[in-house]
């Protein structure tokens, strides 16, 4: 299920988030960098939790080109009696399909996060700070023709085994509203994913707190929320590893 109705609100996503980080004792890069640096730096450094924010955002027109082939692969596989409605909503989606899928939409996730590995390994060079892990914040306003659950899967299938700068990624909406298995509310959501082994460490309680004050700030932004929840578990769209170490 995909919700046509659209939040009463349409914040810029980078200035919002700067004056967010500033809040939360954080360092916005280009305060320092200015627009004009000869290397490819990230955007939030919090040097007490030695943490590297990259911001990125998947636009309205980020698969314009392949919304004709995503629905066409989807009726032939309804067509054929593999997909039913129920299946589409909750990811449901054999190997096949899946494979299908991955293939036409890889291409244009994967040049987002490898920028945002250069991004991420840069910035640590250049603080000196070999150690700090990097995350990337994934907004996802404009990529919703599929569930929240299957971004994500996507996502982390494209982290497996590349672009090792990346410690972990926050899958979240702003201007868009999103579906989750076994709910009818509109949602705006904040799923957060790690590299394996690094769920046990001090990284996801970073992330945690940081999304809690998150929701926070955005109550400030557009008027409390009438419904807000967490989830731990996986199928409760909660935070989970890659599913293979990155290399």
């Amino acid at each position: 299920m995909i919700w046509k109705d659209k939040p009463n609100h349409n914040l810029d996503i980078e200035s919002v988030w700067q004056d967010f980080v500033r809040l939360q004792q954080g360092q916005v890069l280009s305060d320092d960098f200015g627009t004009s640096v000869d290397f490819a730096n990230a955007d939030f450094w919090f040097e007490k939790d030695s943490v590297i924010l990259e911001l990125k955002e998947i636009q309205t027109e980020f698969l314009d080109k392949n919304k004709e082939k995503i629905q066409d692969l989807i009726n032939k596989y309804v067509e054929e009696d593999s997909l039913s409605l129920k299946d589409i909503f909750v990811s449901n989606f054999p190997d096949s399909f899946w494979n299908d899928y991955v293939r036409l939409v890889r291409p244009a996730i994967s040049r987002i996060l490898k920028k945002a590995n250069k991004q991420i390994k840069e910035t640590k060079k250049y603080l000196e700070h070999p150690e700090a892990r990097g995350i990337v914040v994934l907004v996802n306003d404009g990529f919703t023709s599929f569930s929240a659950q299957t971004v994500l899967n996507l996502v982390c299938n494209i982290l497996v085994n590349s672009y090792s700068s990346i410690d972990g990624f926050v899958l979240l909406t702003v201007n868009s509203y999103v579906a989750i298995e076994d709910s009818n509310i509109p949602r705006q959501i904040w799923i957060p994913s790690y590299s394996p082994g690094l769920e046990y460490t001090s990284l996801p309680y970073f992330v945690n707190e940081l999304g809690r004050e998150w929701r926070k700030y955005l109550d400030t932004l557009i008027g409390p929320s009438d419904f807000s929840e967490e989830r731990d578990s996986l199928s409760g769209m909660g935070s989970m590893p890659y599913m293979n170490r990155l290399e």
